[in-house]
């Protein structure tokens, strides 16, 4: 993703905002993986004590809603959130406040991937008396078609994905693929995406 935005943008600093970052870790290896351009890392969070744990750790963090970073003269060349939309309420709702209330051209998103989509809330599917947090319940469990019809409808378009399998597929273990799926996804999906409104600009309902 990084690769790319350097040569649409045909810039050497770019400043990549991380969407529901909790720890910091992104902030820390992405520093360390590129090497060639120099980037200005910020974590974005609505949960206190998630931007309290980052900045301890000396990166910087900003509580607030990604969409009004803007508000803060903050703007982004790149957003990235991992393992994040499948947790919110309202994805589409999400994913076109960012598309259009922010000048940022680029998304780059993991999900779970799984080959069949289906809803998650495993403690209503499973019963589960304990109150539970968004952080720990997955919503919507989509394939990469789907997901990519919503990323189409909030105002974005794919230019790279990639799945990501946990286990092998060329291997006799791929056998226990089914029994796998049952106690964990089938990998992850990477996807980089770029603004593009026409789709959801023939939607007139919003």
């Amino acid at each position: 993703s990084i690769n790319i935005i350097k040569k649409e943008l045909r810039k050497k600093n770019l400043t990549v905002v991380d969407i529901g970052d909790s720890s910091g870790t992104h902030s820390n290896y992405l520093k360390k993986l590129i090497q060639d351009t120099e980037l200005k890392m910020l974590s974005v969070n609505l949960d206190p004590k998630a931007i309290e744990k980052i900045k301890e750790k000396g990166l910087d963090a900003i509580l607030a809603r990604a969409e009004d970073l803007e508000k803060y003269n903050i703007n982004p060349d790149l957003f990235i959130s991992f393992q994040t939309i499948e947790h919110l309420n309202s994805p589409i709702n999400f994913l076109k406040s960012i598309s259009q209330n922010t000048s940022c051209q680029y998304f780059t998103i993991t999900l779970p991937y799984l080959s069949k989509s289906r809803i998650g809330l495993e403690h209503i599917r499973n019963n589960i008396s304990e109150k539970v947090h968004a952080e720990n319940i997955h919503i919507f469990e989509l394939n990469p078609i789907d997901w990519k019809l919503i990323f189409k409808h909030s105002g974005w378009e794919v230019l790279e994905e990639k799945i990501f399998f946990q286990y092998p597929k060329k291997n006799p273990l791929r056998l226990l693929k089914k029994s796998w799926s049952k106690y964990d996804f089938e990998g992850f999906y990477g996807v980089m995406l770029k603004k593009n409104l026409l789709w959801t600009e023939k939607y007139l309902d919003w």
